[in-house]
C-alpha cells in the first residue's frame, strides 16, 4: 500500500485497520522468529471436536480467539494472528455460527492483506461477502465489497475493482451514508490515478471535496486536497497543484497541525520544484525545515535539508550545499543516526569529487569508512546502511584511482570485504569461537600471499553510481612478484556490457544462455537469443581481456580469481576468447572470497590430518525453511548422482552413505576422521533462519531437519583436505555471491582448506566421469587446482557443452 493512501478494511466493529504494505513487511519480519510457532495464550484448550459439543463453550472460546487474532493484527503479529482466527473459524463453523465466521473470514482477509499477500485475501474476502449477504447484513455487504475492490486494486485488476467499488457505492447509498459515499469516489479517484487517468481522477476527487466540505470534515478535506495536489502533479498541471496543496496548508495551520502544515510546505515546494522555480522551492523547503525542528521530526529535517541540498545545486550554489550537507552530518551527530551521518559523508565528498578536490573527498569518506566500522549493519536499515557503506568504498576506491593510487584503493577494496564478512558472520556468530578472516591485509601482506600461492590474483570491484546503477569495474592483478595494476572499465560505454544493464543481468543471461539458469530465481531481462558462446565471450571481454597481459604464460601456473556479487557465480573457467579458446586451457584456476580467506586457507591446509573419506548423495532433499508466513520451499530431488556416487566411493574403496542413511547425525559422528568428503547433493546457496547464507542439503532425521547450515559449520572441527559439494545448487532470490562466500567461508574456517562447489545443478555422467577423473589426477599429484583443470579438460572432449563441465569452483587451497 502506498504510504499516503489509506484503505479502512473493518470487517468487524471491533477492527478499522490502515497499514502500509512496506509496514506489513517490517512487521511480519520483527514479530516472531523464523521457525517458532505460535501458541494462543490460553490454557490448553479442548479440542475443536470436542468443543463443538459444547456450543456455549466453543462460542465463548471462538471469541476470545478471535479478539486475540485482532490484537495480534493491530500489533504486527500476522502469523499470530492468521493461527488465533483459523482455530476461532474452525471453532465457528463446528458450531454454524455464521456471524463468527464472517467475521473470522474477515480478520483472515485483513491478515492476509496486510501481509501483501491480496489474492489470498481475495478467498477470504468473498467467501465473507457470500455469508453476509445471506445474514441480510447490508453495512457488511458494502465492507466487504470495498475490502475486495482494494485487493483487486493492489493485484492490479482496476477495472474489477472499479466494479466493486460501484456494487459498495449502491448498498452505501441504500444505507444513506453520506460518508460512505464521499469515501466511494475518493477511492474510484485513486483507482483512475493508477491508471493514469489523471483528468478523471481530479474530478472524482473535487466531487469528493465538495461532499465532504457539506460535511464539515476539515481534516478530511485536507486528505482530499492533498489527493488532488498529487494528481495534478502527475497530470502536469503544477500551478493546480500549488493552489491545492495551498489550501491544505491552511487548513492544517487552522487545525493546528504541524505535521499537515510541514507536509502541506514540502508539497508545494515540491511542486515549485517542477515548475524549476528553485528558489521558490527553496523558501518553502526553509519553513518545512523549521516546522520539523520545531514538532522534533528528524527524518522531515533530513529530508527538507535533502530537499535544499538538490536545490542549491540547480541553482548552481555547491558551496550551499555542502554547508546543509554538514547540518544532516551534526544532526546525524546529535541523534546517533548512523546510516545519515554516513549518507550526508558521501554527499559531501560527492560534492568535492564533482569540483576535482580529491584530497579533500579522501578525508570525508575516511570519515565516512570510520562510520560504518564503527559495529555492524544490524539495525532495521540494514539494506539502505550496506547501500551507503558500499557507496563509500566504492567512492574512495574511485578517488584512490583518480589520484593514481592502485595499492591504497586495493587495500581499501580488501577492507570492503572485510566489512562485508564481519556483517555477514558476526550478526549470528561469535568471532571468539571460530576463525574468521575478520582483518583486512594491507599491500605488504597482499603480496607475500600472492608469492605464497605462487599465483597472480585478479581481483574485482564493482562500483555504483548514486542512482545504485553499475558505472564502473575495476581490475587489480597481483602477481607473485609483487606487481600490482589495476584497470579501470567504464561499464556505462557503449564498449561496457550493453545492451544489458548490470553485471547481474549480465551473470544471469549467461548462465540462461548455458542452460544453467536453475533454481536462482534470475530472468534476464533481455528478450535477444544469445549462444552461449557469445555470452562467454562477452564475460571473457569484460573480464579477462583488460588484465590479459598480467596472467601468467604457463597453463600449469595459477590465476586466483577474487569475484564480488554476482561474479561468484561465473564460471572461470569456462569464459572464451575470440578465438574460441577456453580460459581453463590456458590457465590453472582458483577462486577466493577474499585475499585473507587464502591465508586462513593455507594455514587450514598445515592442520589436515584426517584420514577417511565420506561420501555421501542422493539423500531425502528437506524442505527449506522460507520467509516468516510463507510455507517451506520443497527442493527438487536428485536423481543425477547415482552413478557418481557409485564411482567415486569405489575409487576411494568406502561405502556410501545414501537415501534415508544420509542423515546430518550420521555425517556430524564421521566429519572429524575424514580427509577428503564428498556430498551429492544440493548446496544452498540462500539465507537460512537469519543465519549466514549457505547450507547442505541432507535427510532429514526425527531430531533435525536435514539442513546443515554454516552457522552449524562454523563452530564444527574438521581435519579434511578438501569438501566437494556437486549435485547442485538452489536458492531463489537475487543472483549475488553471499550463499558462495557464507559455505565456503564457513568450510575454510571450520579447518577445511578447500572445497569445490557447483554453480549450478549437473548432469550425471559428465559429473561421475568428471569427478573420477578428478580424484585420479588429485591422489597422483595432490594439487586440486592442477587435478580439476586436467579433469575438465579430459571431460571437455566427451562432453563438450560448458554446462557439462563447467559447474564446479575450487575456492581456497591448490594443495
Amino acid at each position: 500500500m502506498k504510504s499516503q493512501q489509506i484503505i479502512l478494511i473493518s470487517l468487524i466493529t471491533l477492527l478499522t485497520c490502515s497499514v502500509t504494505n512496506s509496514q506489513a513487511r517490517s512487521q511480519e519480519q520483527s514479530s516472531s522468529e523464523e521457525g517458532q510457532i505460535y501458541q494462543p495464550q490460553i490454557k490448553q484448550p479442548p479440542s475443536p471436536k470436542l468443543l463443538a459439543q459444547m456450543p456455549i463453550e466453543a462460542k465463548a472460546q471462538a471469541d476470545t480467539l478471535l479478539r486475540q487474532g485482532i490484537n495480534q493484527h493491530k500489533n504486527g503479529e500476522f502469523r499470530a494472528a492468521l493461527k488465533s482466527t483459523q482455530v476461532a473459524l474452525t471453532l465457528y463453523q463446528d458450531i454454524k455460527d455464521d456471524r463468527g465466521i464472517a467475521d473470522a473470514l474477515g480478520i483472515i482477509g485483513n491478515t492476509y492483506f496486510s501481509l501483501g499477500r491480496y489474492q489470498q485475501a481475495t478467498e477470504f474476502y468473498q467467501q465473507q461477502l457470500e455469508i453476509v449477504r445471506n445474514l441480510g447484513d447490508r453495512a457488511g455487504e458494502a465492507q466487504s465489497l470495498i475490502n475486495l475492490s482494494n485487493s483487486y486494486f493492489y493485484l492490479a485488476d482496476y477495472d474489477r475493482a472499479r466494479k466493486l467499488q460501484q456494487q459498495a457505492h449502491i448498498a452505501k447509498q441504500r444505507l444513506g451514508n453520506p460518508i460512505g459515499e464521499t469515501a466511494f469516489l475518493g477511492n474510484t479517484g485513486i483507482v483512475s490515478e493508477r491508471e493514469k487517468q489523471y483528468i478523471q481522477a481530479l474530478e472524482l476527487y473535487q466531487q469528493q471535496l465538495a461532499r465532504a466540505s457539506k460535511l464539515g470534515d476539515k481534516a478530511n478535506e485536507a486528505n482530499i486536497l492533498n489527493h488532488l495536489g498529487k494528481a495534478a502533479v502527475a497530470a502536469g498541471k503544477y500551478e493546480a497543484a500549488i493552489q491545492f496543496y495551498q489550501q491544505q496548508l491552511q487548513i492544517a495551520r487552522d487545525l493546528g497541525d504541524k505535521a499537515g502544515i510541514a507536509n502541506s510546505l514540502k508539497r508545494v515546494a515540491e511542486a515549485y520544484n517542477f515548475l524549476r522555480q528553485y528558489q521558490q522551492a527553496i523558501d518553502f523547503y526553509q519553513q518545512q525545515l523549521v516546522v520539523s525542528r520545531e514538532i522534533g521530526d528528524a527524518a522531515g529535517e533530513a529530508n527538507s535539508l535533502k530537499a535544499l541540498v538538490a536545490a542549491y545545486k540547480s541553482l548552481g550554489q555547491p558551496e550551499k550545499a555542502v554547508e546543509l550537507y554538514q547540518q544532516q552530518a551534526d544532526l546525524a551527530i546529535k541523534s546517533s543516526d548512523r546510516l545519515s551521518l554516513g549518507t550526508a559523508l558521501n554527499n559531501i565528498a560527492l560534492t568535492h569529487i564533482s569540483n576535482q578536490n580529491y584530497p579533500e573527498a579522501k578525508k570525508i569518506l575516511l570519515d565516512g569508512i570510520n562510520v560504518w566500522e564503527s559495529k555492524p549493519a544490524d539495525s532495521n536499515d540494514k539494506a539502505l546502511i550496506i547501500k551507503e557503506q558500499s557507496n563509500t568504498y566504492g567512492l574512495l576506491q574511485q578517488v584512490l584511482i583518480t589520484q593514481n593510487q592502485p595499492e591504497d584503493a586495493l587495500e581499501i577494496a580488501e577492507q570492503q570485504r572485510t566489512k562485508h564478512f564481519k556483517d555477514l558472520f558476526t550478526k549470528t556468530v561469535a568471532p571468539s569461537i571460530v576463525q574468521l578472516p575478520l582483518e583486512a591485509p594491507k599491500l605488504a601482506q597482499i603480496q607475500k600471499i600472492a608469492a605464497q600461492q605462487k599465483a597472480t590474483i585478479i581481483e574485482y570491484s564493482i562500483i555504483k553510481d548514486s542512482n545504485q546503477k553499475d558505472s564502473e569495474l575495476f581490475v587489480w592483478a597481483i602477481q607473485p612478484t609483487g606487481k600490482v595494476v589495476v584497470r579501470r572499465i567504464d561499464l556505462q560505454s557503449k564498449d561496457g556490457i550493453a545492451p544489458l544493464s548490470t553485471i547481474e543481468e549480465l551473470v544471469a543471461s549467461s548462465r540462461e544462455a548455458l542452460g544453467a539458469a536453475g533454481d536462482r530465481g534470475i530472468v534476464a531481462k533481455s528478450t535477444a537469443v544469445a549462444t552461449p558462446e557469445t555470452k562467454l565471450r562477452q564475460l571473457h571481454k569484460l573480464l579477462i581481456d583488460p588484465i590479459a597481459e598480467f596472467l601468467p604464460k604457463e597453463p600449469e601456473a595459477r590465476v586466483i580469481f577474487i569475484p564480488q556479487g554476482a561474479l561468484f557465480l561465473v564460471p572461470f573457467a569456462a569464459l572464451q576468447d575470440e578465438s574460441g579458446k577456453y580460459l581453463i586451457e590456458k590457465h590453472t584456476i582458483l577462486t577466493a572470497p577474499g585475499i585473507q580467506v587464502l591465508e586462513l586457507s593455507r594455514k587450514q591446509r598445515e592442520k589436515s590430518k584426517g584420514d577417511k573419506v565420506l561420501v555421501m548423495g542422493n539423500p531425502i532433499i528437506p524442505n527449506i525453511p522460507s520467509k516468516m508466513g510463507e510455507p517451506p520451499t520443497q527442493l527438487a530431488p536428485i536423481s543425477t548422482a547415482e552413478q557418481e556416487i557409485l564411482e567415486v566411493s569405489r575409487l576411494w574403496n568406502t561405502k556410501p552413505l545414501t537415501g534415508n542413511a544420509a542423515t546430518k547425525v550420521a555425517m556430524l559422528e564421521q566429519l572429524p576422521k575424514a580427509k577428503i568428503i564428498h556430498l551429492a547433493t544440493q548446496g544452498i546457496l540462500k539465507e537460512i533462519r537469519d543465519g549466514v547464507p549457505g547450507a547442505i542439503a541432507l535427510s532429514p532425521a526425527r531430531s533435525d531437519n536435514g539442513l546443515l547450515t554454516a552457522n552449524e559449520i562454523l563452530n564444527l572441527k574438521l581435519r579434511a583436505k578438501l569438501v566437494v559439494i556437486s549435485a547442485g545448487e538452489v536458492g531463489k532470490g537475487k543472483i549475488g555471491g553471499d550463499g558462495v562466500i557464507g559455505l565456503s567461508t564457513s568450510l575454510i574456517s571450520a579447518g577445511v582448506p578447500s572445497a569445490i562447489l557447483s554453480l549450478w545443478t549437473v548432469t550425471d555422467a559428465p559429473t561421475a566421469s568428471l569427478m573420477t577423473e578428478f580424484y585420479r589426477n588429485f591422489r597422483r599429484n595432490d594439487d586440486k587446482a592442477k587435478a580439476l583443470r586436467q579433469a575438465m579438460l579430459t571431460t571437455m572432449k566427451q562432453h563438450p557443452a560448458p554446462k557439462d563441465w563447467a559447474a564446479f569452483t575450487l575456492i581456497g587451497e591448490a594443495k
